[in-house]
């Protein structure tokens, strides 16, 4: 059944049912009130809305029912960041597909899960967190504060969520501490010079908890680094031009 999560059209059409159909029975939930200011996992954006209210643009209508904008919704659900996460996993030969413990941090939606399933990953050994949920698949959490014990997980995944973080060190930090001794971490991240330098952006982040290149990561993690089985650095690349970035460790304690 998990080759079918590989379609990218597939993964669509049962993220999107399934969000339509628990919404519509009020099962969406968030962790706490996003007009709170005051706590760690919340950040202002350049936009004026918290890294919350940035995430739930998937609940929002297309501004304009055009060919465009409806691709851009459906693009929404499809879980394709997660491939560039995962997709380098299968090049790591000890990985065990069927055994290995997997935690997501910050799916949005259910096709990030998919995506991650695609791999051979089990679904009993899937496990997400987010800020917002409206599925049993995702639990609510925050990645600053995981209710996990240590040495939980063999592979732990965290796309795109430590722009939404003020406290990177201390997220990472959890990170670390829920893995295993010898798992995975996969983490992506976008480097964009404008919102890195431009000194005028409505933010409440400092300079030094915003990360932009790889070796930030690398530095924080120093101590517990047993091997970088890959790395793609696009301030690195070409800092002139925001793109994704992504690193892949292995982690010893």
């Amino acid at each position: 059944m998990y080759y079918f999560y590989k379609s990218v059209i597939f993964r669509i059409i049962i993220s999107l049912s399934r969000y339509l159909i628990f919404n519509f029975f009020g099962k969406f939930k968030i962790f706490h009130n996003p007009k709170d200011k005051n706590l760690s996992n919340i950040t202002v954006y350049e936009t004026g809305k918290t890294g919350l209210e940035h995430n739930l643009v998937y609940r929002n209508l297309p501004k304009k029912f055009d060919l465009t904008q409806i691709k851009k919704k459906l693009l929404q659900f499809s879980g394709k960041k997660a491939e560039l996460l995962v997709y380098p996993l299968k090049a790591i030969d000890f990985i065990n597909f069927d055994k290995f413990k997997v935690l997501s941090i910050g799916p949005r939606v259910e096709s990030e899960l998919m995506t991650i399933r695609s791999m051979g990953f089990k679904w009993k050994n899937i496990k997400a967190i987010d800020l917002h949920t409206y599925s049993n698949l995702v639990e609510l959490g925050d990645m600053h504060d995981m209710k996990y014990e240590d040495n939980s997980f063999d592979v732990v995944i965290s796309g795109w969520t430590l722009r939404y973080s003020t406290n990177v060190k201390l997220a990472l930090s959890e990170t670390l501490r829920v893995s295993k001794p010898g798992g995975i971490i996969s983490i992506g991240f976008t480097y964009n010079k404008e919102h890195t330098t431009d000194p005028k952006r409505k933010t409440n982040k400092t300079e030094e908890n915003e990360i932009y290149t790889t070796d930030q990561i690398k530095e924080i993690y120093k101590e517990n680094i047993r091997n970088v089985y890959f790395e793609f650095d696009a301030y690195k690349d070409n800092p002139n031009v925001p793109r994704q970035s992504v690193i892949i460790i292995r982690v010893k304690k």
